[in-house]
């Protein structure tokens, strides 16, 4: 489980409409209260909402930031804005916080992947990586409460970790060919990992719509592993590659 959640729990009390945690915090939160096993994880990733109370959340968040002394604060180019947030000097801090929010109503530059929060002057700096409007409606449909904490519920989290893994994919796929970036293979093999780990903390009769986009890249992934013989027992996943691909085809597809 990420260091840091109690303080964090207590920090955020009553603004669990204002924001949502996704990535492997989540999973860590959702499995662990299903008593179910998970990897180790150290990074935050929370979802800021733009329709609930921003200006007063914001404040809250940029103070624990602050309190935090986080040494290492990435920043966007141009004017300081910040989304990224590592290697806390304070005690019982998450050892990496990273923002993500909707595309905003504003105009930004075509090519940036990074919008600043426009809330007040004094937390100007304060910015999101810009999420998929797919995929961000995805988020706002089913949230719950673990830990005192705002996390996606788990048959939510999959399209998002299927979405992290085809893009990873690609990208290393563009490496290979001489035309891309350094992507580090492990990263795509925890979120595929990630994917099946959840599957046990999927109710059978789960049926979702999660919109024509999300509902295609399941598609591909469902289809992507079928190919793959996945260490399932290894993971502490108590069902065959069969079973977790039918259920997740019956789910979302």
């Amino acid at each position: 489980m990420t260091n840091g959640l109690e303080h964090l729990a207590q920090a955020l009390e009553g603004y669990g409409d204002s924001y949502v945690i996704i990535g492997g915090t989540a999973c860590s939160l959702v499995l662990d209260e299903q008593k179910l096993r998970f990897r180790e994880t150290k990074d935050l990733d929370m979802v800021v909402r733009y329709e609930q109370r921003l200006r007063e959340f914001s404040r809250i968040l940029w103070k624990y930031i602050g309190e935090g002394h986080y040494a290492s604060m990435e920043q966007s180019s141009g004017r300081p804005h910040f989304y990224r947030f590592a290697k806390p000097a304070t005690p019982g801090y998450p050892k990496m916080i990273e923002l993500f929010s909707p595309h905003p109503d504003y105009p930004i530059r075509p090519d940036s992947a990074i919008a600043p929060l426009h809330i007040s002057d004094d937390i100007s700096s304060l910015s999101a990586i810009v999420l998929d409007e797919d995929y961000y409606r995805l988020i706002q449909q089913r949230r719950e409460t673990v830990d005192g904490l705002s996390v996606l519920k788990p048959e939510y989290l999959v399209p998002l970790k299927a979405k992290a893994w085809l893009d990873l994919t690609e990208r290393k796929t563009m490496e290979l060919a001489g035309d891309g970036p350094h992507v580090d293979g492990k990263n795509i093999t925890k979120h595929r990992n990630d994917i099946f780990r959840l599957a046990p903390a999927i109710e059978d009769d789960t049926r979702i719509d999660i919109g024509e986009r999300p509902r295609e890249d399941m598609r591909r992934f469902i289809e992507a592993m079928r190919g793959v013989d996945m260490p399932l027992k290894q993971l502490g996943v108590d069902m065959s590659q069969g079973q977790v691909l039918e259920l997740f085809s019956a789910i979302y597809l």
